[in-house]
């Protein structure tokens, strides 16, 4: 994955060139990087912000040592919710070299990951 680094000055450009880049796009930025920390089981800086925000004494209390990273609920839910491709998908082609090119570039694989980024970011480009 990309470094989503923040600049003030340049704000992204070294990842995506010639865009000029406003505070919402770091917002937007910042949300697709926390979900995909999360999706990919990096959960206890967030889990311990969102204690310490809560609870003013979570550290005095030890809450931080109370946290189960074991198991990822928004990777389960994420999961579930996208099953489309999960018992695979049968396609009906009249073209032999449409489908040869569709064997080829693997493209059921790409859409299966495809449906789970779409469903854990709310985000996608192809």
């Amino acid at each position: 994955m990309a470094d989503l680094s923040y600049n003030a000055t340049s704000c992204y450009t070294e990842q995506i060139p010639n865009i000029t880049c406003n505070m919402s796009e770091y917002d937007r930025m910042r949300k697709f990087k926390k979900r995909w920390d999360i999706f990919h089981d990096n959960i206890k800086p967030y889990a311990l912000y969102k204690l310490d925000s809560v609870y003013t004494q979570a550290r005095k209390l030890n809450l931080d040592k109370q946290l189960d990273t074991s198991s990822n609920i928004y990777k389960k839910v994420i999961n579930h919710i996208s099953g489309v491709y999960s018992n695979g998908v049968e396609r009906e082609f009249t073209d032999t070299k449409l489908e040869a090119l569709y064997t080829e570039k693997r493209l059921d694989k790409i859409l299966k990951q495809s449906n789970y980024y779409l469903n854990a970011f709310n985000d996608l480009l192809i």
